[in-house]
């Protein structure tokens, strides 16, 4: 059951830890994780901190379900285990798919017609790796 307590206790948490702060809107934080017998670490200096709402103005996907389903898909470990592949896969692909999205816009700018290219951007932008670790 949600309690909005432990939300905003964790939420507090976070931004105390990390350097990470609340949008008030749906964020998205996906790390890498490291899995052994014993335990697992969590990898924060490899992180992609986003808000869906930013990425759906943006127009980074048609459906919010199925832009969680992909990411679910595409972050699923390789071979039974968690690895730091993944999450860079995921990146890689996001950005290699509005990259090049977004170099076609450029290229059609050139012409009369104007092309939304910087909406692009901003998506890639939105989902590259950041490091949110306190240093």
């Amino acid at each position: 059951m949600f309690s909005e307590k432990k939300f905003v206790e964790c939420v507090s948490e976070f931004e105390t830890d990390f350097d990470w702060q609340y949008s008030g809107e749906s964020d998205l934080l996906l790390f890498q994780a490291f899995a052994s017998e014993r335990r697992t670490e969590i990898d924060f200096t490899s992180a992609i901190a986003s808000t869906i709402e930013h990425l759906q103005r943006a127009a980074a996907f048609q459906s919010v379900h199925s832009y969680l389903e992909d990411l679910i898909r595409t972050a699923k470990p390789i071979h039974n285990y968690c690895n730091n592949a993944n999450l860079t896969r995921m990146s890689d692909k996001e950005g290699w798919r509005y990259g090049s999205r977004a170099l076609a816009d450029w290229v059609i700018n050139l012409l009369p017609a104007k092309a939304p290219a910087k909406k692009l951007f901003n998506v890639i932008n939105e989902l590259r790796i950041k490091d949110i670790s306190r240093k």
